[in-house]
């Protein structure tokens, strides 16, 4: 009997093995297909600062990020919190918002990264706005407000005025007017206590001028 469990061990590692080694390789594929078919994003000086995968992915992107979320499920163990939030975006872009919302909570679920924890809720956040689970969105879009880095001080400003932003989005999607005008103007706010010049320029130029209309 020790003998027949220790090679069922044996089997179970070698399969988590070949399993880590292929969404390696899917994730690496779906982020060369962002490159390829991304869309740079400029700042007020016309400098590349990014890249924004387009609206609507093509159907191979789609089917990586399939096969990339059947291996999560198969060994959710063994995955990173980044890895989850690879697969949830290109979920999330191709507003197949139940994966994506499925995909996300693995990944909050894993050890608290401050750069990918308020990424994961955010697209939790606009998946759930998207189903439109509106409560369930709310709390997702404040923890990913909490989840934003404790230090250093503008890290934390920039991640939570950007979270603001996006929630304000959302509530001029569905049409919750009062809320998206306060959330914009809670991101405003914030952008006002970036200490660094750079981080404020950035994020101003994100968040635009005036209050976007909403009716």
């Amino acid at each position: 009997m020790a003998s027949a469990y220790a090679t069922y061990q044996q089997n179970v590692e070698q399969k988590s093995k070949e399993a880590r080694s292929e969404l390696g390789q899917v994730i690496q594929r779906m982020s060369d297909l962002s490159r390829e078919n991304g869309t740079e994003v400029k700042n007020g000086k016309g400098q590349v600062v990014g890249r924004q995968p387009r609206v609507g992915l093509d159907s191979e992107r789609v089917a990586l990020a399939q096969r990339a979320a059947d291996i999560i499920r198969e060994i959710p163990q063994d995955v990173s919190a980044h890895e989850c939030y690879l697969v949830a975006q290109a979920f999330y872009d191709s507003d197949r918002y139940a994966e994506s919302v499925e995909i996300a909570k693995i990944g909050t679920s894993k050890k608290v990264d401050w750069k990918t924890h308020p990424r994961l809720y955010r697209i939790e956040g606009g998946a759930l706005f998207g189903q439109g689970k509106l409560d369930e969105a709310r709390k997702a879009m404040q923890a990913a407000i909490d989840a934003a880095p404790t230090g250093p001080h503008d890290e934390r400003i920039y991640s939570q005025a950007f979270s603001e932003n996006f929630w304000a989005i959302w509530e001029r999607k569905v049409r919750a007017c009062d809320e998206a005008r306060q959330h914009f103007k809670n991101a405003k706010l914030m952008a006002g206590l970036l200490a660094s010049e750079n981080y404020r320029i950035s994020m101003n130029e994100y968040l635009g001028g005036a209050e976007p209309a909403c009716q």
